[in-house]
């Protein structure tokens, strides 16, 4: 600014411009530059911008997108899979062991799945999150009809009746007999005192809440309920 200055006051020195600018001082001439000067570079840069292409954030294509949402799905796909084959294997583990101890075998007759409202056997926490990708089992043992599912928690739920006129000593033994198989090194001492209350006593139940191995558990006439903690 300065060089355009010292040029129109040599070549136009009569000029209005430069004869308003001759009666300022030296220093309000250099403020009034360097507010040109400023003005100036603002101008150019607005131009350099305004003409240089914009970039643009990319977005994922629909290709892309479609590729992720399929990978998410596999890998729910991969994760039920491997809940509902845990639970079958926890099912297969339990009949096995039964099987090898019992002189009356677990016989399937069904599969069923315990999160479906119309499955034929009702698991007794209806609708409970418990069930989501469980699997069920129904069968017989012997006079009684068995009913078991392997819950997401890895419990295993047992409902069991004796179809035949109530022999409580039977059902006491049947119980006995599954928890001697899921559980062979506890500590039966309780246990077996509840089922001795249960086949001598007037009212022919027993119950556990918030046991180690029994919780909510209960018997009642030709009847049971047990639910057993997964202790892998």
């Amino acid at each position: 600014m300065r060089g355009i200055w010292r040029s129109m006051v040599a070549n136009k020195p009569d000029s209005k411009f430069v004869q308003f600018g001759m009666k300022m001082t030296p220093q309000t001439r250099k403020i009034l530059a360097g507010i040109a000067s400023a003005i100036v570079v603002i101008i150019i840069s607005g131009i350099i911008s305004a003409a240089m292409p914009q970039r643009e954030e990319k977005s994922p294509s629909g290709g892309e997108q479609a590729v992720a949402t399929k990978t998410e799905k596999k890998d729910d796909e991969s994760s039920s899979e491997a809940r509902h084959e845990a639970n079958q294997k926890r099912i297969d583990t339990f009949v096995n062991n039964f099987n090898a101890a019992s002189t009356n075998p677990y016989v399937q007759d069904a599969t069923f799945d315990p999160s479906d409202g119309d499955a034929p056997y009702h698991p007794r926490r209806y609708n409970s999150p418990v069930y989501a990708e469980s699997k069920g089992s129904h069968g017989t043992s012997g006079d009684f009809e068995l009913t078991l599912i392997a819950c997401t928690g890895g419990e295993l739920e047992i409902s069991g009746r004796l179809t035949t006129d109530s022999n409580y000593q039977t059902v006491a033994d049947m119980i006995k007999k599954i928890m001697y198989c899921e559980y062979p090194d506890a500590d039966h001492t309780e246990l077996d005192q509840k089922l001795n209350d249960f086949v001598s006593s007037d009212y022919h139940n027993f119950n556990y809440f918030n046991s180690s191995n029994l919780d909510s558990s209960y018997a009642t006439g030709g009847e049971f309920f047990l639910r057993l903690d997964n202790l892998d």
